[in-house]
């Protein structure tokens, strides 16, 4: 990357791929913008396993425009989430960014949902993949915090479900954890619950 001959001055979509080493994510903002500019990325699809949440962070701070962001890899949590949500630039990017639309293709659980809900404040549709066990969970932050944190979220996405997971919601449903105003769909293997 830091050898590119090429600019990309049009680009509004950007992959970063798994090859990349732990060295070239650190440098990783100021390697991309070489190459074409941050500020006018609509979407971006990280794949890369040495990325740190601070170093997504800084990518984030460098791309304004970004309205849909999919992370196939987990970002490395090396700092406590307490330290994260007091960086300087995780508080500026928690209230600037335009992000509406994040995938999140491995496991995710509260934890890292919580703040990650707090860093996208605008998001509307979210496609998370989550074990049976923090359903329950993460359905009531989702739809107990939903105007708190996430209030203009309308529409989650639950992938990689099976029947056990239906079963489980409509057992949630029956204790009430979801009300009359929220709707689900199952369709193949993914949980459509929108309100």
């Amino acid at each position: 990357m830091e050898k590119c001959l090429y600019y990309f001055p049009n680009a509004t979509k950007l992959t970063i791929e798994d090859d990349c080493s732990a060295a070239i994510c650190r440098s990783m903002t100021t390697n991309l913008n070489r190459i074409l500019r941050l500020q006018q990325l609509q979407t971006l699809i990280i794949k890369c396993n040495h990325l740190s949440i601070l170093k997504m962070i800084e990518i984030l701070s460098s791309t304004p425009n970004l309205h849909t962001l999919t992370l196939q890899t987990t970002p490395l949590y090396k700092e406590n989430e307490i330290i994260i949500q007091q960086n300087e630039i995780f508080q500026s990017i928690s209230k600037i960014n335009r992000v509406i639309n994040v995938s999140f293709v491995h496991r995710y659980r509260l934890n890292k949902l919580k703040l990650l809900a707090k860093l996208f404040p605008c998001l509307q549709h979210l496609q998370i993949n989550i074990q049976r066990k923090d359903m329950k969970i993460i359905l009531e932050f989702l739809l107990n915090n939903n105007k708190q944190n996430i209030s203009d979220l309308g529409l989650s996405c639950f992938t990689s479900l099976n029947k056990v997971y239906l079963e489980h919601l409509n057992n949630l449903i029956k204790l009430r954890v979801l009300s009359s105003d929220q709707k689900a769909n199952h369709t193949g293997n993914i949980l459509y619950l929108w309100w």
